[in-house]
């Protein structure tokens, strides 16, 4: 169903603290023997990888987090997602304690619509 190069053994991830839950399952912090520290989101019983996770795979692009790689094993099936330590964009800017001026919102704004338009003209294989 997808490139070999994208599988991970579950067996290669240390989970730590959960980070985020939703309708499509649990995103956990973990320790990746190749890439250090990662985001991996397991998906809830019946979802499953679909071809979305995979093209995320083929996206490059500074403003995008990249995917790493897919777990689909018996009782484990997610996500390895590169980490970002100071959680979601949205998150970032609603927090209280980060006081960004205009200068800083403009940067983030920019580049926000410069990943938009990579994703809205990329053309997978």
């Amino acid at each position: 169903m997808f490139a070999e190069n994208l599988r991970m053994p579950f067996s290669s991830l240390a989970l730590g603290e959960v980070i985020g839950a939703g309708g499509f399952g649990t995103v956990y912090v973990a320790f990746h023997q190749e890439h250090g520290e990662v985001a991996y989101k397991e998906f809830g019983n019946s979802a499953r990888p679909r071809m979305e996770e995979i093209r995320m795979s083929k996206l490059e692009h500074r403003n995008i987090i990249r995917l790493l790689g897919i777990v689909d094993e018996i009782g484990h099936c997610g996500i390895v997602l590169e980490y970002m330590s100071m959680g979601s964009l949205d998150m970032v800017i609603a927090c209280t304690e980060t006081d960004l001026d205009l200068g800083t919102k403009l940067i983030v704004t920019s580049d926000v619509v410069e990943a938009m338009i990579y994703l809205h003209s990329f053309q997978p294989d």
